[in-house]
């Protein structure tokens, strides 16, 4: 028998976890996500695996307490290039934040989006996002892939808060090209409730475009680990450390993608080659050549078109 209850604008599933493929409790429908800074207290009590990780939320308790410290060694070792100025409270904040579930439970109607107001309405009176119309619903109800980047886009704004990154003197300002900017991970390990097929997913979500090319191949990397079997906190420190190296290389290319320049050394390598390949190949046909007008020239010598040029160069 499921019982479903309303606590803190989180709805709660309290199913047996030995019967059939139940969804594991609790779920957050994207505009409730706990946050930070939106919601503390559930946050806390939801989400926050120690203080020392405070940018991760476990929110179905897949990593261990002893794994902290291996997440926290990720961390620090790129923490200057994690770091992002706060205006709104003139303080230095991480500017990533990962949420890890072990399933989403997606509306399966559009009419359930449209009923459940404090769960989806955000979505509808974002002025700064994209405007759901009518197809964009369609697709968020029926595709598994557009609902879990759209939670990971809300909750993106939720975690680090429009009120962290807008301009007081621009109301939506364009942070496509911003030389620092925000990074949201969602980390689905069994894709979505009573799916059976549990297809993991990634969605790494940012607003700056430029910063999007060094990240669209660790959302996948860290996808396939999952399918591999990886333990889930060794995924997470393989992911923040990619995070990391990345953010680095961006930061130090102003945001131009890397030039790769073949070395001197390499170049000069090649030409050697190449000059050493014309040699012989002119030595060659200088041997032969000498060795054919030879015997061509001596009366009585019999011609053995049989012979190779191997053999008409080192045997006479």
């Amino acid at each position: 028998m499921d019982v479903s209850v309303q606590y803190s604008g989180m709805l709660l599933n309290d199913v047996s976890h030995g019967h059939g493929n139940y969804p594991q409790p609790p779920f957050f429908q994207p505009c409730q996500f706990p946050t930070q800074l939106t919601d503390p207290e559930n946050f806390k009590s939801h989400c926050l695996i120690d203080p020392q990780v405070p940018y991760i939320c476990d929110l179905h308790g897949q990593i261990f307490h002893s794994q902290v410290s291996e997440l926290s060694k990720a961390y620090t070792k790129h923490e200057k290039a994690f770091q992002i100025y706060n205006p709104v409270n003139n303080t230095i904040a991480p500017a990533i934040g990962i949420v890890v579930v072990k399933q989403l439970a997606a509306p399966s109607t559009i009419k359930e989006v449209y009923s459940d107001q404090e769960g989806y309405g955000c979505m509808f009176d974002d002025e700064c996002g994209p405007r759901m119309d009518k197809i964009k619903l369609e697709r968020f109800v029926n595709s598994y892939k557009t609902y879990a980047r759209t939670y990971a886009h809300i909750i993106h704004n939720r975690w680090f808060s429009r009120a962290m990154i807008r301009d007081n003197q621009q109301r939506c300002p364009d942070h496509s090209k911003d030389r620092f900017n925000n990074i949201f991970v969602l980390v689905v390990v069994d894709g979505l409730a009573n799916d059976n097929r549990k297809i993991p997913s990634v969605i790494i979500h940012t607003e700056n475009e430029e910063l999007r090319g060094y990240l669209s191949n660790i959302q996948l990397e860290t996808a396939t680990a999952i399918n591999q079997n990886m333990h889930i906190a060794l995924v997470i420190v393989d992911l923040i450390d990619q995070l990391g190296k990345a953010l680095r290389v961006w930061q130090a290319t102003n945001g131009n993608p890397p030039q790769h320049f073949i070395p001197t050394w390499a170049k000069i390598v090649f030409a050697v080659c190449i000059l050493t390949s014309l040699l012989l190949v002119f030595v060659e046909h200088y041997i032969v050549r000498r060795k054919l007008i030879g015997k061509r020239a001596s009366p009585g010598v019999k011609m053995e078109s049989g012979k190779s040029k191997t053999h008409i160069m080192f045997g006479g």
